[in-house]
């Protein structure tokens, strides 16, 4: 081994002393028995190089993405960058195309565009004192404390930035030669699979002095995250990965040295380990004056002629050093003229088994680029960044190995491995902490074993995978799913930030209890970047549970300056129980006045959300699922309930709702006993589209034994304008436990409303002895604000047992709501009507109001019983069966509702839609009162159609429409999420439909129906 200056003594770990070695200089091969030597404390002069690194300080960064070649990968990572106060400037190495994270030294922060950094082009400047507080720029000090004559910036002292290189701009011509022609044997080795042996002599550069993981100069530099290793390491570390090879990698730098010294000991050093490379890195101690040109060639020469005597067989990468930083403090004038000297004496030696790296020439250019001091630990030492580059150049002398891994790795977790390198069930990580230390590629797959439980949390940076096209996985394998269990009370169960690219399955996020778990989400997708939507996030079958905060959270902060946000989301088959704040969400910065939407093209399918508690805040607490600043998303097939039960606040919380949202659907799904709280809480509605919501649809949905509306459209104080709804095909029971009515609509002062359709409902209202708000009825428009415009309800169901059917307050009459075709029952009491003044028939109510239950002068709608042989009953539980499965709540066949509806397309325009509620057609010349449509079913064509109908977007916004059975013949019609006509064609293809003419639409949801000898087959798709 090797030691540099001083007289020291080594001592065991239980301290007991070893050996005790005077100034003189001296070597030592400690093989095999002395291993245990951990500890060097000089009595003056030199430091410790004894060991390099320690087991337990596990490097936090990925060898793989640190190894990427800076010169040609298009993701930068973790480029280093003094920033050191105030109004402090930088350069980066390349024109940054996007800005992927800003962090401290150790990646524990995350530093803001514009708050605490602004950039332009390459130049990055500190606006805020936080990224500079960490910064610490010391004299250098030698082993008994004297100064060594350099100033040092200390490893705490960078700030990390990664970023998406424009290789188009700005562009350096750096390509460093492939040499493996020179290196035949080692290169043979390599690709043969066989066992090499790398062995580097030379000083401290080669040592890895001042990179983050050295902990031979705590004096100086003491030890700190990443823990990076030097560039001997991760080179050695790098040619194992590439070529799977069983690399053993030797270090025996000495710091202080110079070439004569390493001639003298080359042979003590190198030549019982027979190695089959040998890296040679002298240079940096010799341009003091006291090695000439020719003197340096000789030494190297020597050396090599000295090793080779010995092992013949041996190649060597000579390395021309880095330039000294000449204008810093401790490095000779001449310092970087000499360096080029020593470079053209190695490369006259360059030939056959022997290739020259050229650092000093790639250092000048460096520094030239980005500025000595951001590359440099001091004068004479490179950091993290530029020891990279030394890495990353000596892969570049094989060739292809400095790419990123071809192929994306399997990496596996339980609790029998032996925690190494995790790719395989043997080797297998047995924590989560190798998780969260792993850099991920596209690709990569993490497979739990089933039926485990780990302690810890998962989180996931914006360097993880990164690729929506290819994306990470975490997974199971063998039975069951594993559970990720919090243990700490502020611990989040997965934190992904600025994350794309991702998919959970089969998983189980356990918190410690509401009591417990403070303000800690199950699972929380975070971003800050200004612009831009990252993509492609999965969660399917995976339960959230007691947790503090949210569930799932999706949240963009909160900042006019951040429009990001996440799109092509998929939830499926998941469950969300038993926490704190809301169960699934979306959020982000919104006014008034906002124009676009943060989130995009969520799916949430097949999923459940109850027991979310809420609790006492100013704001309601404890919704299901809550989606905000969003577009053209879905949400069906799921259910919410008891939820909000600790709410102490109004304007909410709910079973299933949206708010500032556009191009939005709700269908298939059940909410039912959410509660408004305790208190002053109100709400506690079923479904809801509420402020600042446009052209969306709930659908297919049933509500029942809410506290508040089962169906709530409404627009609060300060929310953007909201209109174009509709509510079809719905069913809501025994809804409005304690405040509000089924239906209720509501607008604050000062907002916009304008345009609500509700059709072919069957809405059943009881008495609620809780219920003391004098509007209470069946559907109910709230006196809150005074102008809600074009609000239409057309052949709606309206059953009640002698409450209210209609509360329009007086101010509102002006404003003509409509309500035609509709069917009234009070379950043999008189009719309850107020429209601006009570009403007590349904002839006094047309006489009333002109547009009420008239068309082009002819009487419509009914007043009689409806024949629902549910009426009156228990609403029963039915997720996750077919909505038919409530066939109680069908109009019988001889119903005063059968056939009585009108013909809203035809009257109208309208569109009805293909089905109704229990799955029937709607295309009949007539038309029923309510959400069934008698005596006509869902063929087995049909539904083949709507379970595997399939649309695939091509480039100019064409469209391939996918059939899974012959549709010669048949017609198709792509229409908006309203009804609106985009394309229609006759299909004469088997198997699918080409439609080549560019169409004129804008990213959302879209409906597209085939006309079939069995009637209108519909699909909901979303189009980007």
């Amino acid at each position: 081994m090797y030691y540099a200056g001083g007289a020291c003594e080594f001592y065991d770990a239980s301290n007991v002393k070893l050996l005790s070695v005077n100034q003189a200089e001296a070597v030592w091969s400690v093989s095999p028995a002395k291993s245990a030597w951990v500890v060097v404390t000089p009595a003056n002069g030199g430091y410790y190089e004894f060991p390099n690194y320690s087991n337990s300080l596990i490097p936090t960064y990925d060898h793989r993405q640190y190894l990427l070649p800076f010169w040609k990968s298009d993701t930068i990572i973790d480029e280093l960058v003094l920033l050191d106060n105030i109004g402090a400037e930088a350069i980066l190495m390349y024109v940054p195309k996007s800005i992927l994270s800003v962090k401290n030294y150790d990646g524990t922060i995350s530093f803001e565009i514009n708050k605490d950094y602004t950039i332009q082009q390459r130049t990055i400047k500190q606006v805020s004192a936080e990224i500079s507080k960490s910064v610490s720029i010391v004299p250098g000090k030698t082993g008994n404390g004297n100064s060594n004559g350099l100033i040092n910036t200390r490893h705490t002292s960078w700030t990390r930035i990664s970023y998406i290189a424009d290789r188009t701009k700005d562009h350096i011509d750096i390509d460093i030669e492939n040499k493996k022609a020179l290196l035949p044997k080692t290169f043979s080795k390599l690709v043969g699979g066989q066992s090499l042996t790398v062995q580097a002599v030379g000083m401290s550069i080669t040592a890895g002095l001042n990179v983050s993981g050295f902990i031979g100069d705590d004096k100086n530099f003491p030890p700190t995250k990443p823990y990076m290793r030097g560039y001997v390491e991760l080179f050695a570390e790098q040619l194992k990965e590439q070529y799977g090879s069983n690399v053993t990698s030797i270090n025996s730098a000495c710091g202080g040295k110079t070439a004569g010294w390493l001639a003298t000991y080359a042979g003590a050093l190198v030549n019982r380990n027979t190695p089959d490379l040998v890296i040679i890195d002298m240079g940096m101690n010799d341009i003091w004056g006291v090695t000439s040109q020719a003197q340096f060639k000789a030494s190297i020469e020597s050396t090599i002629n000295t090793i080779r005597k010995d092992v013949p067989n041996a190649e060597f990468i000579l390395i021309g050093n880095m330039i000294p930083d000449v204008k810093g403090v401790g490095a000779p004038a001449n310092g970087a003229t000499l360096m080029f000297g020593f470079l053209e004496m190695l490369k006259s030696l360059e030939g056959p088994g022997i290739a020259v790296l050229d650092m000093t020439t790639l250092s000048e250019t460096i520094f030239q680029r980005k500025g000595a001091k951001h590359c440099i630990a001091n004068s004479l030492h490179p950091n993290d960044y530029l020891a990279r580059w030394y890495a990353q150049g000596l892969m570049a002398l094989f060739g292809d190995g400095i790419s990123v891994p071809k192929k994306s790795r399997t990496f596996y977790v339980n609790s029998t491995g032996d925690n190494s390198d995790g790719l395989s069930k043997e080797k297998a990580w047995t924590s989560l902490d190798k998780i969260n230390d792993m850099t991920f590629i596209p690709g990569d797959s993490i497979l739990f074993e089933g039926g485990s439980v780990f302690s810890g949390a998962i989180e996931l940076q914006s360097n993880d995978g990164n690729d929506p096209e290819k994306p990470i996985v975490f997974a199971t394998y063998g039975q069951g799913r594993v559970t990720i269990q919090t243990t700490n009370s502020k611990q989040i169960g997965c934190k992904v930030v600025n994350g794309q690219g991702i998919e959970f399955h089969n998983m189980i996020f356990k918190g410690m209890g509401v009591a417990v778990q403070r303000d800690a989400d199950g699972m929380f997708f975070y971003s800050d970047k200004p612009t831009g939507k990252l993509s492609h996030i999965t969660i399917n079958n995976v339960e959230v549970r007691d947790f503090g905060y949210c569930g799932i959270r999706f949240y963009s902060e909160w900042s006019k300056d951040v429009q990001s946000g996440y799109k092509d989301v998929l939830i499926n088959n998941c469950t969300v129980h038993d926490c704190k704040e809301n169960g699934i969400v979306s959020f982000a910065y919104d006014t008034q006045d906002t124009k676009f939407y943060h989130h995009s093209r969520f799916t949430i399918r097949n999923t459940e959300v109850f027991n979310i508690t809420g609790y006492d805040a100013p704001t309601h607490k404890g919704s299901g699922i809550v989606l905000s600043q969003i577009d053209s998303s879905i949400i069906e097939y799921s259910r919410a309930y008891n939820n909000g039960t600790e709410n102490t606040a109004c304007g909410g919380p709910g079973g299933i709702w949206v708010y500032a949202a556009d191009n939005v659907i709700i269908q298939f799904c059940e909410s039912h006993n959410n509660s408004s709280g305790k208190g002053k809480g109100c709400d506690g509605l079923g479904f809801d589209l509420d402020g600042g919501v446009t052209n969306s649809i709930i659908q297919y949905c049933y509500s029942h034994d809410n506290d508040g509306a089962g169906y709530l459209f409404g627009n609060f104080d300060g929310a953007r304008p909201w209109g174009n709804n509709l509510l079809r095909y719905s069913i809501s029971v025994n809804d409005a436990r304690t405040n509000n009515s089924s239906v209720t609509m509501f607008t604050a002062p000062n907002t916009g409303w304008d345009g609500f359709v509700m059709h072919n409902n069957t809405i059943i209202t009881t008495p609620a002895p809780k219920n003391s708000y004098p509007s209470f009825a069946a559907v109910q428009l709230t006196e809150y604000g005074s102008v809600m415009s074009n609000i239409r309800a057309y052949n709606n169901a309206i059953i009640t047992d002698g409450v209210k059917l209609l509360d329009v307050p007086p101010s509102f009459v002006s404003q003509k709501p409509h309500f035609k075709g509709n069917g009234y029952w009070s379950n043999g009491k008189s009719v309850s009507i107020r429209y601006g003044k009570e009403i007590s028939s349904l002839e006094a109510f047309r006489a009333e109001c002109p547009d009420c239950e008239k068309v082009n002068g002819r009487d419509v709608g009914v007043f009689a019983n409806p024949e629902i042989s549910g009426f009156g009953k228990a609403a029963p539980i039915n997720f996750p069966k077919p909505p038919d499965s409530l066939s109680f709540y069908r109009i019988a066949g001889n119903s005063a509702f059968a056939d009585k509806g009108l013909d809203l397309n035809k009257e109208f325009g309208i569109p009805l839609g293909d089905r109704d509620f229990f799955g029937k057609f709607t295309n009949k010349q007539v038309h029923s009162i309510g959400a069934y449509a008698p005596e006509e079913s869902v063929n087995s064509i049909k539904q083949q159609l709507n379970d595997e109908l399939k649309m695939m977007q091509l480039g100019n916004n064409q469209l391939f429409i996918q059939f899974p059975v012959d549709m010669t013949s048949k017609t198709l019609i792509l229409h908006s999420l309203l009804g609106k006509k985009i394309y229609e064609a006759h299909i004469d293809g088997k198997n699918g439909l080409h439609i080549t003419e560019p169409l004129s639409i804008s990213p959302g949801v879209y409906v597209l129906s085939i006309q079939t000898e069995g009637g209108l087959s519909s699909k909901v798709f979303i189009i980007d």
